[in-house]
């Protein structure tokens, strides 16, 4: 008998993640990439995941990412992402006023307190042109926001941006378990990951090298982070 009962509570969850949320290909096998966490006792951490790797993380502010724009940011630390061919600088950090670029927030952000913390993170992506600079933005999503998949930040440069929402589909309703950022460019989800303990990580295969090389610079930035 308990097993007709574990069997039916698995089916129950299983219908009511799919009413939550809708069947979407990205999560297909052929779109997942491998991911290694090197952290052993007498070597920093870094993670290999895809065709990219990444450098120890550096705490505090890099100025040559940074410009030196930066004033009193929380939890800052620094890496490299490399693959592909690219480098990519990366400086991340906390922070609760975001006007580093001089430009305004998305909607769904600015509505913000000003008191509220941001998960930021300055991309550098030299191959592609030596003077863009990418922004990573991200706000802190309520568990009801994860329910039903809202925006919660965005991955933007001048005259080009992805948004980027968060959902729980990957744990259960009303909590914050195994959070899952999706990237999304227009209506279409090109990228998605699972950061923490167990991570994972899914891009499609279609991506084009200059988009998957900033998007798995964002992507390193929440698994250092």
């Amino acid at each position: 008998m308990r097993y007709f009962f574990a069997a039916l509570l698995l089916l129950t969850t299983q219908i009511a993640l799919a009413q939550r949320f809708p069947k979407d290909n990205l999560y297909d096998s052929v779109n997942q990439w491998h991911i290694k966490i090197d952290d052993g006792w007498f070597t920093a951490k870094t993670i290999i995941f895809g065709d990219y790797s990444t450098s120890s993380r550096k705490n505090g502010v890099d100025e040559s990412i940074t410009g030196g724009a930066i004033s009193s940011p929380l939890k800052p630390f620094s890496f490299t992402l490399s693959g592909k061919g690219a480098k990519i600088p990366v400086q991340t950090m906390e922070v609760t006023h975001i006007a580093f670029l001089n430009r305004d927030l998305p909607d769904f952000l600015d509505r913000a307190s000003d008191k509220a913390t941001f998960f930021y993170a300055l991309l550098n992506d030299s191959k592609n042109d030596p003077l863009k600079r990418w922004e990573l933005i991200l706000k802190t999503s309520t568990y009801l926001d994860l329910n039903e998949d809202k925006l919660c930040g965005i991955l933007r440069t001048e005259g080009e941006s992805f948004r980027i929402s968060a959902n729980n589909r990957f744990g259960i309703a009303n909590s914050y378990e195994n959070i899952c950022y999706v990237f999304r460019d227009g209506k279409k989800t090109i990228a998605a990951i699972v950061p923490g303990k167990n991570p994972r990580i899914w891009m499609r295969t279609d991506v084009d090298e200059r988009t998957s090389n900033v998007v798995a610079a964002a992507m390193a930035a929440l698994l250092l982070r």
